[in-house]
């Protein structure tokens, strides 16, 4: 009985050994790594102004032995063992290049409050993101979302009750929107689904009748770009009234790259074609702008900071 017990304690302190929790910080990501044995548990947060926590990453990876620097590997995270120093190797899908970051041993195991401020924050979004959608030129919805949330406080409600908490309030706000009739924006929308048996005509009239500020008019967009480009290309030929605000709204478009390829397939030729297909030229040379004016701002305030330095020295 002794010998049992013996092994039993010796078991759960070995694995108590191999557990470790190591944690780094890079720009807005923090990341937490929890070594077991011969795997880890990734965890990556990403904050987002004003207060926004995303999660970008929850995997679990194992032992690599492939490689004598890679100890661990998963599909976007190496770990590195230098030196008796533990380093993780991170590529962001928005990044070419991927981050080097040193862990630490984590004295302050707060993955509890990253991950219910992710979750209450991914809450958020798909409500914001739903009452935009169901905005019109007639209604536009505007409901305290985020002031809502952020009002129930992690610190004060019990752990088993805050996830629960979140859905109560989020579900009577969703109650809130789906309650709101916006017949303009559901005519749209019913139109969408059923595009493929509306006539030409009535397409020409619902993109006539459209207001590219609002995304249900940029959803039904890009379904008629999808499904049937051919009438996109006919109605810009015809030089509507808002021709201009139509192309724009397929530059700024989201899925401008996939409504462009689509109108680049269709066999004709004509001048509303070119002009589509002219909005990604111009969609890249308004993003370069935007990219050199960000750093045209740093380094102006980097000379302005270094100037102050000597002057003050």
């Amino acid at each position: 009985m002794r010998k049992i017990f013996v092994i039993i304690l010796i078991t759960i302190i070995s694995n108590q050994a191999f557990s470790q929790l190591y944690d780094g910080y890079k720009g807005w990501y923090r990341f937490f790594v929890e070594f077991k044995n011969d795997s880890a548990h990734i965890e990556i947060f990403s904050n987002s102004p004003p207060d926004f926590v995303y999660k970008v990453c929850d995997e679990m990876i194992i032992a690599n032995t492939a490689s004598r620097d890679t100890c661990l590997k998963g599909k976007q995270i190496k770990i590195l063992n230098r030196r008796h120093a533990y380093f993780l190797l991170f590529k962001p899908d928005n990044r070419k290049t991927e981050f080097k970051i040193k862990l630490k041993l984590c004295l302050n195991d707060n993955r509890k409050c990253f991950r219910y401020d992710a979750y209450s924050s991914k809450k958020r979004i798909d409500i914001m993101r739903m009452q935009d959608s169901l905005s019109g030129p007639e209604i536009f919805i505007n409901l305290d979302v985020n002031n809502t949330i952020r009002r129930i406080s992690n610190d004060c409600i019990a752990d088993c009750n805050y996830l629960e908490t979140v859905d109560k309030v989020s579900d009577s706000l969703t109650n809130i929107l789906l309650k709101i009739n916006n017949p303009i924006v559901k005519y749209y929308y019913n139109a969408s689904d059923s595009i493929e048996q509306i006539d030409t005509a009535e397409v020409f009239r619902l993109l006539a009748n459209a207001n590219y500020i609002f995304p249900y008019a940029k959803f039904f967009l890009n379904k008629i770009a999808l499904n049937r480009p051919a009438c996109l290309i006919q109605y810009v030929d015809k030089d509507p009234v808002n021709k201009k605000s139509l192309l724009l709204a397929i530059r700024d478009h989201n899925n401008y790259r996939e409504i462009i390829k689509n109108v680049k397939k269709t066999p004709m030729t004509s001048a509303g074609k070119k002009e589509i297909q002219k909005q990604k030229s111009k969609r890249v040379m308004t993003d370069i702008a935007v990219k050199t004016v960000y750093a045209s701002i740093i380094l102006c305030e980097v000379a302005l900071l270094t100037g102050v330095i000597i002057w003050i020295f």
